[in-house]
């Protein structure tokens, strides 16, 4: 894996699925993504770490990330949800987020007044992860 320095912004991971935080992780790793990859499970979890409440108080441990990456199916909250809550609290405007889902067809939110860089559906074999966390890396962590 790549060495981490200071300059390295955290990447938040919001999905429940167990093999996708897994496949993800390997994919990161596999790349050499230096940015520290945080994981959530939960929609709750991920507006407490966003707000920096409880436990993700130490921003040192739990680190503003740069870029959010959320599954919009999540049991409780949904990622739609906390991309609601998201958007209307004005220090969090400019967090660049990817949605990743495992429909091939974007849902409508051009109905809803929010704000998301990329839809990708999630790759089906490792090899497409790999690429997918590749192309991440490229373009949305400034880093070939």
């Amino acid at each position: 894996m790549a060495e981490q320095h200071v300059s390295d912004p955290a990447v938040l991971y919001v999905e429940d699925d167990p093999n996708d935080i897994r496949l993800m992780r390997y994919a990161w790793a596999r790349v050499g993504v230096p940015n520290p990859l945080h994981t959530l499970r939960e929609g709750e979890e991920a507006i407490r770490y966003l707000s920096g409440q409880g436990r993700y108080a130490d921003r040192g441990a739990h680190p503003m990330p740069c870029l959010m990456l959320i599954d919009l199916k999540l049991p409780g909250m949904s990622g739609l949800d906390v991309l609601k809550w998201l958007r209307t609290q004005p220090v969090l405007q400019t967090l660049r987020v990817i949605v990743l889902s495992s429909s091939r067809r974007p849902p409508d939110i051009a109905t809803h007044p929010l704000v998301i860089d990329a839809y990708l559906a999630k790759p089906a074999f490792f090899d497409e992860w790999v690429a997918m966390v590749q192309s991440l890396r490229e373009t949305w962590l400034g880093r070939a």
